[in-house]
């Protein structure tokens, strides 16, 4: 067996070569992981992007779709460069004829247990019935693969007023491996991470994650990420599903904060999973560039929408220019706050805590109103009482310490 065959062998018995896929599939991941054909450690959605192994036995996957509208000279260059290439294709769409130097294999139909009938998502009605409370699941993910475009902050302000606004029980996941922030941006001990609850895997419970998540003074439930990527990385992407379907119908609300890059192993699991992405865009021109690719994939358009964020009122970028290029709505315009928010962050508490009627707070609001139809509740009377105690507690301790 010459090379090609021994690493395309590798990767079909789901052997430790890791491997790199290229779709705007979200759920061919899954199918590939699940069929035990390879293990994926990343998610490329934009091929036009340059692309580069990462170790020298890396296989590189390519659905057929993507692979008809590339260019010769960029197989060749990802031919030499890879230690295999595969081209992977649906039953459905007849057997394609693959470039020469490319490997065909055929990824199972997705298939689920008996008796469940699939939801938008990759979701099941058994996973609906397991859930209480709202008739559906509401998982709302915050997305953009360019840093620094706010997600944080308004995955932390989103969940606090789903709790002071309508009520909801909530939980918060940081899927920002290796570099998550939810728990700096709350001011929360060190504790249990994702990565505890992914060493349970398919055998994670609600009681086993309730001994991992840290509850904030504001009522929301945190699960934080872990500060080695390496270590999720390691499990794969299908690792990381049983503890975010588990969430899922542990709480009325999940807000699920992700990574700069996006297209990485745990993006696909969390786009997978929403019923809203939330996709923060900021004047900086890239962040609208690093968004657009991903505007033609699966369902992401119907389940998307955008929220300017840190807009300065002299800023070149438009709301229609967003939409025009995105082509999804633009649910909320968001200025620069400036140190309001690092202030929040010192304090250890959501940005718009202290301040429900901030430009934040009522950025929120029309989320809100979005995915629940319904309004919140404006006079947030207990999140209000439960910051100015933690004020008080906080002077009279530096009264007594001088």
């Amino acid at each position: 067996m010459d090379a090609a065959g021994r690493a395309m062998r590798a990767a079909t018995a789901g052997e430790a070569t890791p491997a790199t896929l290229v779709t705007r599939d979200f759920s061919l991941a899954a199918r590939v992981q699940g069929a035990g054909m390879a293990r994926i450690a990343r998610v490329i959605v934009d091929p036009k992007a340059g692309l580069a192994p990462r170790g020298a036995d890396e296989i590189l996957l390519v659905d057929a779709s993507t692979m008809a509208d590339l260019p010769a000279s960029t197989l060749t260059g990802w031919c030499d460069a890879f230690s295999v290439v595969v081209c992977l294709h649906d039953s459905t769409d007849g057997v394609p004829t693959p470039p020469p130097g490319v490997l065909l294999a055929e990824v199972p139909a997705e298939a689920g247990r008996a008796g469940e009938r699939p939801s938008p998502g990759g979701r099941t009605t058994e996973d609906d019935g397991e859930r209480a409370g709202l008739a559906r699941p509401h998982t709302l993910v915050l997305f953009n693969p360019k840093g620094g475009v706010g997600k944080t902050t308004l995955a932390v302000a989103l969940a606090h007023r789903l709790v002071a606004g309508l009520g909801l029980k909530t939980g918060l996941l940081d899927l920002d491996v290796g570099g998550g922030d939810v728990r700096a941006h709350l001011g929360l001990p060190e504790g249990p991470t994702l990565m505890d609850a992914v060493a349970y895997g398919g055998d994670v419970t609600p009681e086993l994650l309730r001994g991992l998540i840290t509850r904030h003074g504001s009522g929301i439930d945190v699960l934080a990420a872990p500060g080695r990527r390496e270590l999720v990385e390691l499990a794969g992407t299908d690792a990381l599903l049983p503890t975010l379907r588990c969430m899922r119908r542990m709480y009325d609300a999940l807000v699920v904060d992700t990574a700069s890059g996006g297209a990485d192993f745990v993006g696909p699991a969390a786009i997978e999973a929403a019923d809203l992405l939330l996709c923060p865009v900021s004047d900086d021109p890239t962040s609208l560039q690093r968004l657009a690719p991903w505007m033609g994939t699966g369902s992401f358009g119907d389940r998307g929408r955008a929220v300017l964020n840190r807009f300065a009122p002299a800023s070149s970028l438009r709301s229609a220019q967003v939409r025009a290029t995105l082509g999804i709505p633009v649910l909320a315009s968001i200025p620069d706050l400036g140190a309001s928010v690092s202030d929040a962050i010192g304090r250890g508490e959501p940005v718009c805590g202290a301040q429900p009627d901030s430009p934040i707070g009522a950025a929120m609001d029309a989320i809100i109103g979005e995915v629940y139809g319904a309004a919140p509740n404006r006079a947030h009377r207990v999140a209000w009482w439960q910051v100015l105690k933690r004020k008080v507690w906080a002077k009279g301790a530096e009264l007594l310490h001088g």
